[in-house]
């Protein structure tokens, strides 16, 4: 997917041990995320056919590893959130 591939070009990411390149594979994964999906567009199409990544992607017309990565995001964001108080 291009989003996660300009995110390497932005990074200048080069060949690297395994451990780095899986850090900079999460990082691309979550940055192309971020770059195809907004919060407004995915709780409209969650309401409109649930929370299953295969039916979310089909909708938002993005592959299911987006929504999945998007989904992670927003669940680690929600447990830092609620333990915040703020």
């Amino acid at each position: 997917m291009l989003a996660h591939e300009v995110s390497h070009a932005r990074h200048r990411d080069r060949p690297a041990s395994p451990r780095v390149r899986a850090a900079h594979e999460a990082r691309a994964d979550a940055e192309a995320a971020r770059t195809l999906i907004n919060a407004t567009d995915y709780a409209e199409a969650e309401a409109e056919v649930g929370p299953d990544p295969a039916a979310l992607a089909e909708h938002l017309n993005v592959c299911r590893w987006v929504i999945e990565e998007w989904q992670r995001a927003a669940s680690v964001g929600r447990a830092w959130t609620r333990g915040w108080g703020g």
